[in-house]
């Protein structure tokens, strides 16, 4: 996936070398003037490189390699970086035509017995282009430009190899610019190994966070450390894992499994009673309970001791013994058919 990015940049600044002054064009026609100030400042690797290769401005025979996405894309190696690589600097000229917008693919390689190996990032960006007043040797017209780009992600990488190459208009060709500096290798697909070295500053950059976002791209500059984040620096850091950012978090303790609100406070009602287990300080209100206060427990209106919605069912009273319904009058009736003939038995006894 391609990260488009429009980066703005400081131009970083150095003094003019004193060397032999190279043709310099004027900024209002190409070719229109020569003159002996340049239209910025000494090209030059900034201060924060952790790897230079300059561009030679003495040199009035100075070469390019044509490093393009679509035919020959130009490599070079690099080694002794101690610190992250952020940003990009480097230099180059388009021959016989002049894009409108320049895109470039900037890629990081492991070396692979000397030449470019696995990809350890690859970034699409839309650099900060500076017109340097320098011409192009071979067409003494065509102006080279300085290109500085801050990268997205920083790359920790001590040795490797990096191409730069351009993909804005396929008909147009962009010319990468060598360097007297270097170890006299640097590698161009479909050609192989050439004895040069390309133009280029590796660059460090302010990460305050130290979450390998620029902080000129880092939209939370005060992210944690050890926190996850994403493109933008910010974190992704969940801790209790229910799917709310740590920083969007009021709940930072929720229990596992439990379901949450857009807060991250759990919504778990494991008693069903419509209070929230974190808010409930009676976990188990029975299921017949049908009024609860706020705390989630149970209310006893009348205060007979039962919960709202719990009382026995009610009793009908009767007349004896605790019976009731149809039963009791047929008792009744029984026991006095019962009393009568006993009593008419004794009488009969008594006459004789």
């Amino acid at each position: 996936m391609r990260w488009l990015l429009v980066v703005t940049l400081t131009v970083w600044t150095a003094g003019w070398a004193a060397a032999e002054a190279p043709t310099f064009r004027d900024s209002v026609g190409v070719g229109a003037v020569e003159r002996k100030v340049p239209a910025v400042a000494n090209p030059t690797c900034p201060d924060g490189a952790v790897f230079s290769q300059q561009m030679d401005v003495a040199d009035p025979d100075w070469d390019a390699l044509n490093s393009e996405e679509t035919s020959y894309v130009a490599s070079d190696n690099f080694w002794g970086v101690t610190d992250e690589i952020c940003a990009v600097r480097w230099w180059g000229v388009f021959r016989a035509c002049e894009e409108s917008t320049e895109l470039y693919t900037i890629t990081f390689y492991n070396d692979a017995g000397g030449m470019p190996g696995e990809v350890v990032g690859s970034f699409s960006v839309e650099p900060v282009k500076t017109d340097t007043g320098l011409l192009d040797p071979p067409s003494g017209t065509n102006p080279i430009y300085q290109y500085d780009a801050t990268l997205p992600v920083c790359i920790d990488l001590t040795s490797g190899w990096i191409s730069i190459s351009s993909y804005g208009d396929p008909t147009c060709t962009f010319f990468w610019v060598v360097s007297p500096d270097g170890d006299g290798r640097c590698y161009q697909t479909d050609t192989g190994s050439r004895p040069q070295d390309l133009a280029m500053c590796l660059v460090t950059a302010p990460d305050g966070d130290g979450d390998l976002v620029p902080d000129d791209f880092d939209d939370c500059p005060g992210t944690a450390a050890g926190d996850p984040v994403d493109e933008d620096g910010c974190s992704t850091a969940d801790d209790d894992g229910d799917g709310v950012l740590n920083d969007q978090d009021d709940c930072p303790g929720t229990a596992a499994g439990d379901p949450v609100d857009a807060d991250g406070c759990s919504t778990a009602d494991d008693d069903g009673d419509g209070v929230n287990n974190d808010g409930d300080l009676c976990a188990n209100t029975p299921t017949c309970a049908t009024n609860v206060d706020a705390n989630g427990c149970a209310i006893d209106s009348d205060g007979d001791g039962n919960m709202d919605g719990c009382e026995p069912p009610p009793q009908e009273e009767d007349g004896c013994c605790g019976a009731t319904g149809p039963v009791a009058p047929l008792g009744l009736a029984v026991g006095m058919l019962l009393l009568a003939r006993l009593g008419g038995y004794r009488r009969t006894r008594q006459r004789r």
